[in-house]
């Protein structure tokens, strides 16, 4: 999944014809936003995660 960010804008700058590529050609057939992650983000952060090893 790709997740818009403010650094994807700086990718899509370097490499312009990825912003016309459809959404169905991600595995999840869209685009992600960051409201998608953010609370595997924050799970990931904390100490709940501390026996995640891969």
């Amino acid at each position: 999944m790709y997740i818009k960010t403010e650094a994807w804008d700086g990718y899509l700058n370097a490499v312009p014809y990825l912003e016309k590529m459809s959404p169905n050609a991600t595995a999840m057939q869209k685009w992600g936003e960051v409201e998608n992650v953010d609370p595997l983000v924050a799970f990931l952060c904390s100490q709940e995660s501390g026996f995640i090893t891969g």
